[in-house]
């Protein structure tokens, strides 16, 4: 099965965005509040790609990697945990 992310709502936050995103894979559906701020959105894509896209990316990748996402999340912390997602990433 594929993975399937859904971005559920966007908001500003300090020094970035926040998200509700629903994260549908081989064994269930979860929800998680999701964390992006510029810097990685910088460093992920140069700022060339949607800060949501950016997210469902990072989730997808995450998820299809195996790698565990916690409710609430930042992305630097799935960047962490995958040293080579930029690379992974659609865009990449």
């Amino acid at each position: 099965m594929a993975v399937v992310v859904e971005i559920l709502s966007e908001s500003d936050a300090a020094r970035g965005w926040h998200y509700i995103v629903r994260v549908e894979r081989e064994g269930g559906i979860s929800e998680h509040r999701v964390h992006l701020a510029w810097v990685d959105h910088e460093h992920l894509c140069g700022g060339a790609v949607s800060p949501s896209r950016v997210v469902a990316e990072a989730l997808r990748v995450a998820a299809e990697r195996g790698i565990a996402i916690p409710p609430s999340v930042d992305v630097s912390t799935l960047r962490r945990r995958e040293p080579g997602l930029r690379a992974l990433l659609a865009w990449g």
